[in-house]
């Protein structure tokens, strides 16, 4: 009844951005920070190996942010620890990794730090064995 009334003024029922932004409020308030923060992590992870990987698995990682994080690897190469090694924590990388996600649009996929059209299972199946058992 609502709904034809509004279609009848010429209105939509939905404005496309009130709908974002409603799908925006509820995912960050159901999502708790800590939780998040595991998602990005883990999300950093799967890049990390990707990018380490991407012989293996290529054209998976867009360009623009292959060349960022190529150079973030050249500053974390010359990140060492006390005995001249580099660092495990490969923090350049993550940094770079992070601030893209602060870009992500979901609309444009160009935006999106993994090109989803191209990851497979088999993928996913070879990061998820990389973890240890606890």
């Amino acid at each position: 009844m609502e709904r034809e009334r509004i279609e009848a003024q010429g209105g939509a029922l939905w404005d496309d951005d009130a709908i974002q932004a409603d799908i925006n409020h509820v995912v960050n308030s159901r999502i708790a920070k800590k939780t998040r923060k595991s998602y990005d992590d883990y999300t950093i992870r799967l890049i990390i190996f990707l990018f380490d990987h991407r012989d293996k698995f290529p054209d998976l990682i867009p360009p623009s942010l292959l060349t960022k994080l190529e150079e973030a690897a050249v500053s974390d190469l010359h990140n060492t620890t006390r005995a001249g090694r580099p660092k495990k924590i490969r923090k350049f990388i993550r940094k770079a990794i992070a601030d893209s996600f602060q870009t992500i649009d979901t609309e444009d996929n160009s935006t999106h730090p993994i090109i989803l059209e191209r990851l497979d299972f088999q993928t996913i199946a070879h990061f998820l064995s990389t973890f240890s058992k606890k």
